[in-house]
């Protein structure tokens, strides 16, 4: 790697000892980015692991360690609350009912928010952020946000669900909005990267391709890239003697059975390991004959225990052993040997090594690495691997009995399959998944992906024609009828989930938001319909007029005390008593008014003779050029734009709804503005950003509240927009408005007409 590569996880990939210090915790994206983290003096920032735990940052094993504190409460509302009891049922093909919580929303986004904060504080330029899993889906857009020009790589390591599963997830929008920051997100089959993608389609306006999305004008790549392990460390440890003489010791420990199934799994409802030992059970009483041969080891590691759903199955498990030792066992033998606790590594290749058939069963499973594990410690061609179709290994693995965990008899049959196996037959299918493994190893893995962020590859052929095409370009706007994101009146109840327990901070844009778009920019007003509804918002809410106008000519056209009030796009800033808090671009200074007027000059000179529809408007911070009343004027206007920023470059171009605006380089815009204000009204970061607007200047704004805020678009839907919702028509805004006001009457228990 040519720059350094930091990897973002949920946890550090170190473990407190009983002696207080720090060892390495087991695990395949430990063994395959340790190498690379070491080798590109690179970091990997988590949480401890210890809820009130923040130790200050070190090294270990020549990593550097950073770590990110989790309160007890967060550890409840994050960890056990949104990431495993919303998100990682609803992933799992909605298994088990997830459960949907504001609070528990809330403090995901804060943990997300403190992370990503964490990593931009170590960034430095050409650094590669590895970001993984599902705990961390919002801190790519924020990370994004914190260094526009990180390059970020995500990885989802459980399935990505279908979208009409997906769809039930009341922040649907904000979790996809969160991925679409980072630069290359991979997933471990071509299924979740098709549901991603669907998802993607539905309830964002990227423009989607097989392999990319368009977002925002940027690219976002998309790939499968299965996760495997270590292959030849486990290849390793097989051959060791200490194993093998273990794999012994245990095999005489339950009584030298003539053949031994095994399961190794986390303690989890998607593991299915109930449903393998009905199977067994159902086996037994087909054959009973069976239960004096063969012997289940099922080995359980604790898994989340403080979630009820996981206390429940511990018993339920432990039930089904009981039951079936007591209608199958004999005086000295029983068929379900239960081990429950965590087992070293070394430990439990002895019992992949004594395994004659390995049952992998999961309900829904993002790879499954299990099955791997037994595939590279079973050097000899003995042995076969059980897997259910609903694994990602499943693709990979061709050589395993595939069956489906939800059919009862199919699983028992297929047990019987398996001890029934023919010698010839297990040598051929391990043969070809050991191949694959091998070939495939966690470090090829960590390779393919990190080489994808380090030299993305631009879209080509069909996938940049679905992307880049004259389709895409004529597309801008799409008809309000068409899918975008959803109706902000529609989805209200949606919008209100979000806002429930937090208080908001309404911001909105004035031309073509609160004022409908005129001509002429100077006979535009405030409608007394929206007047009214803003003044009853800003009894209950704080609530900002943010404008491309001159600050003094946005608060003379809007006109009502007691708001914030923002001019020339972030430029200039008053507060609700009318102080000026804030001037960015030092308006009225001598170097910004000569730079504007030199610019002013040359752009007069340029667009000498132009039709008298293109308007030059001169404002204290900036210069704009309107071509409304001229549209087919659009490329003159545009060239000559172009060529007065060209020749000085201390400005910057934008563009907007029928104009181009040039402005000094190092000025803010309404997202830098939204931003600062949203510190200032809430200190404590503890309020929703709402923002309404109509124009390609608020998307600025869109981005910034992406992750945390609601973004609603006015008028048509621009492809690319950041805004979760939409307006259809303009009219709708003082109706959106007061049903804002309404809800915040009913969170303090008043009336939205209270004074």
């Amino acid at each position: 790697m040519s720059g350094r590569v930091v990897a973002v996880a949920n946890r550090l990939p170190v473990r407190r000892t009983a002696a207080g210090g720090w060892e390495i915790s087991p695990g395949g994206l430990v063994s395959a980015l340790a190498p690379i983290l070491r080798d590109s003096g690179g970091a990997w920032i988590g949480w401890s692991g210890v809820p009130d735990d923040h130790p200050e940052p070190f090294v270990h094993d020549g990593i550097a360690q950073h770590a990110v504190p989790l309160s007890a409460a967060e550890y409840a509302d994050y960890y056990l609350g949104f990431c495993n009891s919303s998100l990682w049922p609803l992933y799992h093909d909605a298994i088990r009912e997830a459960e949907f919580r504001p609070d528990w929303w809330e403090a995901y986004r804060s943990v997300n928010r403190r992370f990503a904060q964490a990593v931009a504080a170590q960034h430095d330029p050409g650094d590669l952020t590895w970001v993984h899993d599902y705990q961390l889906q919002l801190v790519p857009a924020l990370l994004r946000r914190l260094q526009p020009n990180a390059r970020i790589g995500y990885f989802l390591h459980i399935p990505f669900p279908p979208v009409e599963i997906f769809a039930r997830l009341p922040w649907r929008r904000q979790i996809l909005s969160g991925l679409l920051g980072a630069d290359v997100i991979g997933f471990q089959t071509e299924r979740s990267l098709g549901n991603f993608l669907a998802a993607a389609e539905r309830f964002t306006d990227a423009v989607v391709g097989r392999r990319a999305l368009a977002v925002g004008g940027r690219w976002v790549q998309v790939q499968c890239a299965p996760i495997s392990i270590d292959t030849a460390g486990y290849e390793a440890l097989a051959a060791q003697p200490r194993v093998r003489r273990r794999a012994a010791e245990i095999r005489a420990e339950i009584g030298r059975p003539a053949r031994i199934l095994l399961g190794a799994d986390r303690l989890d409802y998607t593991k299915g390991i109930d449903v393998r030992l009905l199977a067994l059970e159902r086996l037994l009483e087909q054959q009973p004959r069976l239960a004096e041969e063969i012997v289940l080891i099922q080995i359980a590691s604790p898994s989340r225990e403080p979630i009820g759903d996981y206390e429940a199955m511990r018993a339920r498990i432990e039930q089904l052993v009981g039951r079936i030792n007591g209608s199958h066992g004999a005086a000295h033998t029983v068929p379900v040997h239960y081990v429950y606790g965590n087992l070293p590594t070394e430990e439990l290749v002895a019992y992949f090594v004594l395994a004659d058939v390995m049952c992998v069963t999961p309900l829904a499973d993002g790879m499954n690495l299990v099955a791997k594990e037994y595939v590279a410690s079973r050097p000899a061609d003995e042995g076969v691997l059980l897997l259910s179709e609903f694994a990602g290994a499943a693709a990979e693995l061709e050589g395993a009995l595939l069956v489906n965990p939800y059919d009862l008899e199919g699983l028992a049959a297929a047990m019987a399959a398996a001890l029934e196996m023919s010698p010839g037959e297990q040598a051929a299918r391990l043969r070809a998944m050991r191949t694959r493994v091998r070939l495939h190893d966690v470090h090829a893995w960590a390779a393919h992906c990190l080489g994808a962020l380090e030299h993305p590859e631009m879209p080509q052929g069909e996938v940049a024609e679905e992307l880049t095409g004259p389709a895409v370009e004529a597309a801008r706007y799409r008809p309000s009828g068409e899918p975008g994101p959803p109706d902000a009146l529609e989805a209200f109840d949606e919008i209100t989930a979000t806002l429930r327990y937090r208080p908001v901070v309404v911001f909105l844009d004035f031309d073509g938001t609160l004022s409908p778009i005129v001509e002429d920019p100077d006979a535009a007003v405030l409608p007394a319909r929206e007047r009214k509804a803003v003044e009853a918002l800003a009894r209950r809410v704080p609530v900002a007029v943010v404008s491309g106008r001159d600050l003094e000519d946005v608060q003379r056209r809007v006109g009502i005390p007691g708001l914030w009030y923002v001019g020339g796009h972030g430029n200039a800033l008053a507060d609700p008593a009318g102080a000026v808090v804030g001037d960015t671009a030092g308006i009225g200074t001598d170097s910004v008014t000569d730079l504007l007027d030199t610019a002013e000059a040359d752009l007069r000179r340029r667009l000498q003779g132009a039709d008298s529809g293109v308007v030059i408007e001169r404002k204290r911070a900036s210069l704009t050029v309107h071509y409304r009343r001229a549209p087919h004027s659009l490329r003159r206007v545009r060239e000559a734009a172009e060529a007065t920023v060209a020749s000085l470059p201390e400005l910057r171009l934008s563009a907007g709804r029928a104009l181009f605006e040039l402005h000094p380089g190092d000025a803010w815009d309404k997202g830098t503005a939204v931003r600062w204000l949203l510190g200032r009204i809430s200190p404590d970061r503890g309020a929703v950003p709402l923002y309404l607007g109509d124009d390609t200047t608020d998307e600025t704004a869109f981005r910034a509240i992406a992750a945390d805020g609601i973004g609603v678009l006015v008028g048509r839907v621009a492809v690319g927009t950041a805004a979760g919702y939409r307006l259809g028509e303009r009219r709708h805004v003082a109706d959106f408005l007061n049903r804002l006001a309404k809800l915040a009457a009913r969170e303090d228990g008043g009336s939205p007409d209270d004074r």
